[in-house]
């Protein structure tokens, strides 16, 4: 029993190793939250081996006690035998009485030094059974303080490789953001160039500009000036004619009133008339001769419309008699079919004026304005700048078709599309990659405007991968615009794309038309049919009230 108090003096001075793994847990956490390591895993390892083996040292020591505990008990047990067999063979006198006296005394030391011994034996046990608790409890203690050292030294490699890794990428960052630093200040030069030479180009079409008006005004004065004296001309021309006229009517009234008054001389007035019959195709030969001068100076009058019809309306006094005594002539035919002529050559004339001009421009044009304006005509900054700051969308759900608003932007960076429930925010995006889009779908008959009717085709764009399809719909044409112009110039490996400003505005004037072929339920030939057959009647109301006005 001699070691007994060792041990419990022990387990007094020593905290129990509850306690010390508690306390031991506590500052490992607390460690691992500051992230800074204030004592060596490998002494706590040491510290709990040296428990250990004391724990067996002092249990080894209470085995063996036990042992001789035992071994005594079984001694006394044989001696109490031997004394009852005495105490029994010895019967009657002082002799007995002696014996019994001495046996019972040794029977009750025996009987209390057993007590005590069963007592240190039972206190024996205790001991080994809560040191076997202990030794269980430190083992336990020992392998989780094991098990958390070897994740604390895997999350501090974990933590080292990480750090690795994120300098490696700050470092490829930095390398990038130098790169486009410097891309972007290039940029910027020639930004600055490109603006001089914009200044510089604008410059020069102000000049030009300045001197086609001034020799705009000075060959219209020209042609007002050539336009009055070809009217002149015309209207004495007229005159003539219409004298001639007169004068065939006045000689037709003098053979009437001759015929009456002179009955004699009949004959020789029909002989009169039968040369006036064979003169008159000369003189219709003549007349045809003046029409025939007078086409040339109705081309050049239709060429100069405006002015033209600036002198027609000085002189509409003179023109509505001109018409008064043509249709007293009976040639208001004629005068419609020179109207109508006139018309066409007027037409034609504008046609081709217009077609000069447009040449006249274009020429004029100097080669590197025209080939920055096809560079802006396929520039789309300004449509990936609305992709990049965002814009809300109806998106068509996959499964149950529903159409939901989602804030959907595109980050070119990474090449993403990105949508979200938050409106405002947009917070916890919906992702698709835009390396997986092999078709984008604009126009009639997406899926989008097929599952919902009110929802112009028109304004509907669909991305197809290899597993499914995802349906959009935009508020209006402008944000449609930039949404497929930019998706077309982020994924031009895929089908469907469209290029071009030009040819965006193509395919949503023909998804408009077949739109309005599947309301009206027709077909586009059709449609174009009625549409000539509108403006040609459109056209003849014009050409009608243009001839009304021409009359008095």
């Amino acid at each position: 029993c001699s070691s007994v108090p060792p041990l419990k003096l022990w387990a007094v001075n020593t905290p129990s190793l509850e306690g010390a793994s508690s306390v031991d847990t506590q500052r490992t956490e607390s460690t691992f939250s500051t992230q800074s390591l204030c004592w060596d895993s490998q002494n706590v390892d040491q510290q709990l081996l040296d428990w250990r083996d004391n724990l067996r040292q002092e249990v080894t020591s209470l085995r063996s006690e036990k042992v001789a505990l035992e071994q005594r008990v079984r001694e006394v047990r044989l001696e109490c035998d031997r004394d009852d067999a005495q105490r029994q063979v010895c019967v009657g006198g002082s002799f007995r009485h002696d014996s019994e006296e001495r046996a019972c005394a040794e029977v009750e030391s025996l009987r209390k030094e057993r007590e005590e011994i069963m007592k240190a034996h039972c206190e024996a046990q205790t001991s080994i059974r809560l040191l076997a608790e202990q030794h269980g409890k430190a083992q336990r203690t020992a392998a989780d303080l094991r098990a958390l050292s070897e994740s604390m030294q895997q999350r501090l490699d974990d933590e080292a490789a990480t750090r690795v890794d994120l300098e490696t990428r700050l470092a490829e960052r930095l390398a990038a953001v130098s790169e486009l630093e410097r891309m972007c200040q290039d940029l910027r030069d020639r930004v600055l160039e490109e603006k001089s030479k914009r200044q510089l180009l604008e410059g020069q079409l102000d000049a030009l500009w300045v001197e086609l008006q001034n020799e705009g005004v000075h060959r219209q004065e020209y042609q007002t000036r050539d336009v009055s004296a070809l009217w002149s001309l015309f209207v004495n021309q007229q005159r003539q004619r219409h004298q001639l006229l007169n004068l065939v009517v006045v000689l037709r009234k003098a053979l009437a009133d001759l015929q009456k008054e002179f009955g004699a001389e009949t004959t020789d007035l029909q002989h009169l008339v039968t040369l006036f019959a064979e003169e008159r195709p000369l003189c219709q030969g003549q007349i045809l001769a003046a029409r025939r001068e007078l086409e040339p100076l109705a081309t050049l009058a239709g060429r100069v419309g405006p002015s033209m019809l600036c002198g027609v309306e000085r002189d509409g006094a003179h023109a509505a008699s001109f018409e008064t005594r043509f249709d007293a002539s009976g040639s208001s035919s004629e005068l419609l079919v020179w109207r109508s002529r006139w018309e066409e050559l007027y037409r034609h004339d504008q046609r081709q004026m217009a077609k000069n001009s447009k040449r006249l421009h274009r020429l004029a044009r100097d080669l590197a304005l025209a080939r920055l304006e096809r560079a802006l005509e396929r520039n789309i900054a300004r449509d990936m700048f609305e992709l990049h700051q965002g814009a809300v969308l109806g998106k068509v759900h996959d499964r149950n078709c529903k159409r939901e608003p989602r804030f959907v932007l595109v980050s070119a960076e990474e090449m993403q599309l990105r949508w979200s429930k938050d409106l405002k925010h947009g917070r916890s995006f919906s992702t698709l990659d835009l390396y997986e889009v092999i078709h984008l779908h604009y126009g009639s008959m997406n899926r989008a405007c097929v599952l919902h009717a009110d929802v112009p085709p028109w304004l509907c764009f669909s991305l197809y991968t290899a597993r499914r399809s995802f349906d959009f719909c935009c508020p209006d044409e402008h944000t449609a615009q930039h949404f497929v112009l930019g998706l077309s110039r982020l994924c031009d490996w895929a089908s469907g794309t469209v290029a071009t400003r030009r040819r965006f505005m193509a395919i949503k004037g023909w998804c408009k038309l077949e739109s309005c072929c599947f309301r009206q339920q027709t077909s586009l030939g059709q449609l174009f049919h009625v549409a000539i057959l509108r403006l040609s009647a459109e056209r003849s109301a014009e050409r009608s009230q243009m001839r009304s006005c021409w009359r008095p």
